[in-house]
């Protein structure tokens, strides 16, 4: 039960950073002409650093500021890994499969979202026991 408010937290949290990122992603390509998947990185960037600690004080309460650097290390891998995939699979259904951008994104960032959470809440633990998914 802990591990699903979890990530209806983390979603509804995240979902600041992810709207930070759609905007840039919107703005940078429609208005100032960049190519979709720059403006897509240069939205996740900003995704990162607020998503960061919106996570890491609100979602999963971690309050040991001494881990914070060791953190952000981690978290930071963990959102390197999701922005490779986000970009290969948003390249492949954009170019490849000819979905439209946008629409694109928005299926990824729910395709995407269960994995994300699941490494983003072992950056955040903090040796915690974690409840495995399935269990109360």
């Amino acid at each position: 039960m802990k591990n699903i408010r979890n990530f209806i937290k983390f979603s509804l949290l995240g979902g600041i950073g992810v709207f930070v990122a759609f905007l840039l992603l919107y703005f940078l390509t429609e208005f100032l002409g960049l190519w979709y998947l720059a403006s897509s990185l240069i939205g996740g960037l900003a995704n990162y650093l607020v998503s960061f600690y919106v996570h890491k004080f609100w979602t999963f309460k971690e309050k040991q500021k001494e881990r914070t650097r060791k953190e952000m290390i981690l978290y930071f891998l963990v959102v390197l890994g999701y922005f490779l995939t986000d970009t290969f699979l948003m390249y492949i259904l954009t170019d490849h499969i000819k979905i439209q951008y946008l629409s694109s994104k928005t299926i990824l960032i729910f395709v995407l979202s269960v994995p994300n959470y699941w490494a983003t809440e072992r950056v955040f633990r903090n040796g915690k026991k974690v409840l495995k998914p399935g269990y109360a």
